[in-house]
């Protein structure tokens, strides 16, 4: 479908207290992703290696 998904760490690293007021009544954070589409297609899923 290209859609990426990049876990971000980060804001809430350096700035927890204002990021948990960008979202007031879900509680602290604990993970951000920042969602959306490639324009590239990436094979980022890994293959197994076969015994």
């Amino acid at each position: 479908m290209g859609i990426s998904v990049h876990p971000m760490s980060q804001p809430l690293e350096e700035i927890p207290d204002k990021i948990a007021r960008v979202f007031p009544y879900s509680g602290v954070p604990e993970m951000i992703l920042r969602v959306g589409y490639c324009e590239d297609e990436h094979s980022f899923q890994k293959l197994r290696k076969k015994r």
